[in-house]
């Protein structure tokens, strides 16, 4: 998820990486994050660290991955896990059909 934002649009049969995510604090990319992905509206509950495809943090979702979405929208969210600070951003959604 390079631009907070972003949409992606699945398939629900689909299994698919969702990336690449780049979380920023005062201008600074950070490595140290985790994901979490809700309902829409929801709040974020279950971080997880994210999965990583040729070196580039995103996250899998579908059908036989820890994320299997319903049919409808879900956010992304992302949390830093530096020990200073924990701010918390929605990074874009995911629309299921």
């Amino acid at each position: 998820m390079t631009t907070p934002g972003s949409t992606w649009v699945l398939e629900r049969e689909s299994k698919e990486w969702v990336g690449e995510v780049h979380v920023s604090v005062d201008g600074t990319e950070v490595a140290d994050f985790e994901l979490a992905v809700t309902d829409e509206r929801s709040r974020p509950t279950i971080w997880q660290q994210p999965d990583v495809l040729e070196g580039k943090p995103g996250i899998y979702v579908g059908p036989g991955t820890a994320r299997e979405l319903d049919l409808g929208v879900h956010d992304v969210w992302a949390r830093v896990t530096r020990p200073a600070e924990t701010p918390v951003f929605k990074v874009g959604s995911i629309r299921v059909r």
